[in-house]
């Protein structure tokens, strides 16, 4: 590991409010694979758009 970027991966060992992984973009995003693969695609931008705000809405929650 560069020296350059020491602070910022080890960050999490300074703050405990930072998550030590990224599990939860990870779990995000396999929401929309998943649905992605199950259905083939998303039938308009729209309905797309649309699905992702839902999501985010839950996720925030």
């Amino acid at each position: 590991m560069s020296e350059k970027y020491k602070g910022q991966v080890c960050l999490f060992l300074a703050n405990f409010s930072i998550p030590f992984d990224n599990n939860q973009a990870d779990f995000d995003i396999r929401n929309i694979k998943v649905k992605t693969k199950v259905s083939g695609c998303f039938r308009s931008f729209d309905g797309a758009v649309e699905y992702l705000d839902i999501m985010s809405y839950i996720g925030t929650a």
